[in-house]
């Protein structure tokens, strides 16, 4: 009786530790699905908002006002690549369009939109680093990505390229979801994320040639025997086929529905000679180290992250998606002019991606060497010399982001007050509102925000569209003959004016000047806007 009663002791106690031990991950598990799924982003799209309502910033790139304006075009119902100029594919201008037609057609509804992408950017990389290396590692990674060089401007800059890249990495994790679970809807849903990623931004090829390749054909594969090698391939080839077939075919009917197979229009104009030569004189980088060298910090925890390359880890075939990724950007774009700033996104997220690595690989290095096996005395000299490592890192770290986000403030900061001028002169052409039908504007932006629409062969009125001769001097004069424009304000291509001048018979308007900081902005008012 007694062998019973404590053999039934044991087992309740057994269940009761199981029982414990499964409630304990249970409640894990919804801790980090509560931290990552809602909590994560919706902190970062709320920070993100209220940084963006302290700072009225007329625009941070020309791009800005091209894209509000070509959208604005479009929502009057003109047809982008015939009507409306456009050297980019439509589906960013078609969702920008119907966005503001929702919220209102102005920039902070438009920006948004934007912060709302880089949001589901952060989601997904933080979503593909715990996958990777735990939840602790992730939330470093989303930290190191958001103070990263640039990257909150361009979170709240009305621009298609990190759109692009959150509907890729969007893609890129749906993919890894797809390698744990096998489901052919996560893989058709894979395909067709990064489909509609390649219609907003072209670039993003760029990401899903090493990206997707190296996911599908090296990732999760590794573990299959010689004996089955016919299994192997057809578990590599046929993922990627699906895979292939879901984007190209996302790619081919958004581009057969919205009209965008306008190869003059999107290839040239990106790489024609004059272009090439003519951004050699603007404020760009000049090489690929220049650029990577913006976050210089991340390149040294990089280097620490290829150890985890050498040694056997759990995650060490995935490591060379970003690897493969930095390779294969750093050699396609070291050759290619003009280097934007906004490309740096593409090198960034895998950068951080390794430094990541970097930080686990140190840590991973550091927790043996603290284990209650080694002598007392050593193990006392090694925990004083790694906290004296752990506050250096620590305290050179907190430096750094201090600099970055100073230097980010300074920034904003700089655009807030350089564009007091331009929001003057907003009001003054929106002074005229009631009369006007048509601005011409070299700077869109101007016109959008004073509610007035410009001309759609006008909507993008960029430097490489005047480098390449896709704008040329007879042709503005064309547009103008056509719209005969009430207001036409000049302030971003001041040669521009005397050939404006002699198209429109200058002496029929009245000139006016103004002075800032961005230069003067000249503005010429038909005679009867001021009759009223």
């Amino acid at each position: 009786m007694k062998r019973l009663r404590s053999g039934l002791t044991i087992g309740l106690s057994n269940i009761n530790l199981s029982n414990i031990h499964s409630l304990k991950k249970s409640l894990h598990r919804r801790q980090a699905t509560l931290i990552f799924h809602l909590l994560l982003p919706a902190l970062y799209f709320g920070a993100i908002a209220w940084f963006l309502s302290l700072h009225p910033v007329f625009q941070f790139d020309h791009d800005e006002g091209i894209a509000v304006a070509r959208a604005a075009s479009y929502l009057q119902g003109f047809r982008l690549y015939t009507q409306i100029w456009n050297d980019q594919p439509p589906l960013f201008t078609v969702m920008l369009a119907n966005w503001l037609h929702v919220f209102g057609a102005s920039v902070t509804a438009a920006r948004l939109m934007v912060a709302l992408f880089s949001t589901l950017l952060i989601w997904s990389f933080s979503q593909i680093l715990r996958q990777s290396f735990g939840g602790g590692p992730a939330l470093v990674g989303v930290l190191l990505l958001t103070i990263s060089w640039k990257y909150v401007i361009l979170s709240i800059s009305v621009m298609s390229g990190l759109v692009a890249i959150a509907l890729a990495m969007l893609s890129a994790y749906l993919l890894l979801h797809y390698q744990k679970h096998r489901s052919t809807t996560l893989l058709l849903l894979s395909g067709l994320c990064f489909g509609l990623s390649l219609q907003t931004k072209f670039f993003t090829v760029l990401i899903g040639v090493p990206l997707f390749i190296q996911f599908l054909c090296f990732c999760g594969f590794q573990k299959q025997t010689i004996t089955a090698q016919e299994q192997h391939r057809l578990q590599t080839f046929y993922p990627a086929f699906f895979w292939a077939v879901s984007c190209s075919l996302t790619f081919v009917l958004i581009a057969i529905l919205l009209q965008s197979i306008q190869l003059e229009q999107l290839l040239t104009s990106h790489l024609s000679p004059q272009v090439q030569q003519q951004s050699q004189e603007i404020d760009n980088f000049n090489t690929v180290p220049e650029m990577l060298l913006q976050d210089g910090e991340y390149l040294v925890l990089a280097v620490f992250g290829l150890w985890n390359l050498v040694r056997p880890t759990p995650y060490r075939t995935a490591l060379l998606v970003p690897l493969v990724w930095l390779v294969f950007i750093t050699g396609v774009l070291g050759h290619y002019q003009p280097l934007w700033y906004h490309y740096y996104l593409l090198f960034s997220i895998p950068l951080v991606w390794l430094a990541v690595s970097g930080i686990v690989a140190i840590a991973e290095w550091v927790k043996p060497h603290l284990s209650p096996a080694l002598p007392g005395k050593n193990r006392r000299v090694l925990r004083v010399l790694l906290i004296v490592f752990l506050v250096g890192v620590l305290g050179l770290g907190g430096s750094i982001s201090r600099n970055k986000l100073r230097q980010m403030t300074a920034v904003v900061y700089s655009e807030v007050q350089a564009g007091q001028q331009r929001f003057a002169v907003v009001e003054r052409v929106a002074a005229y509102k009631a009369h006007t039908r048509w601005v011409f504007a070299d700077a869109p932006m101007l016109a959008f925000r004073a509610g007035l629409p410009v001309p759609p062969e006008t909507a993008v009125f960029s430097r490489k569209r005047l480098w390449g001769g896709n704008l040329s001097d007879g042709q503005i004069c064309e547009i103008l003959r056509t719209y005969r424009p009430e207001q036409i304000v000049i302030s971003r291509f001041p040669l521009l004016e005397p050939e404006i001048q002699a198209c429109i018979g200058g002496d029929r308007y009245r000139r006016r000047v103004y002075q800032g900081d961005y230069g003067p902005v000249i503005h010429l008012i038909a005679p009867q806007l001021l009759r009223h």
